[in-house]
């Protein structure tokens, strides 16, 4: 992953069910970095955990994280890290869209 933010910006829950339609449900599409308690797991992210993951989520909105103009993080969590790091391009190509749609920004 790189190392420095170019910009954040939001995105709501049907924006990111848009992104995954017509993928399959067992595609890899990125990785999950989880940290608890100090350890840090990395998970492969396919598009049944991202929208299952999405689903136990209490917001409909979440931020995701441009790094360098080539990779996107969207954060389900800002009390702990638990974050998607998206890498498939497809999906990476209609994040960098976002950036240019003036949605809202990260942090505001």
């Amino acid at each position: 992953m790189p190392n420095g933010r170019s910009g954040a910006f939001a995105v709501t829950r049907s924006e990111v069910q848009q992104l995954v339609t017509g993928f399959e449900s067992s595609t890899e599409i990125g990785v999950r970095l989880l940290s608890r308690d100090g350890r840090k797991t990395w998970l492969p992210m396919t598009v049944e955990c991202l929208l299952e993951l999405m689903q136990a989520q209490q917001s409909d909105g979440f931020f995701v994280d441009e790094q360098d103009h080539t990779s996107y993080i969207i954060h389900f969590s800002q009390v702990t890290e638990d974050w998607v790091v998206i890498r498939e391009p497809t999906i990476r190509g209609a994040l960098a869209r976002c950036m240019l749609d003036g949605r809202p920004r990260w942090p505001s």
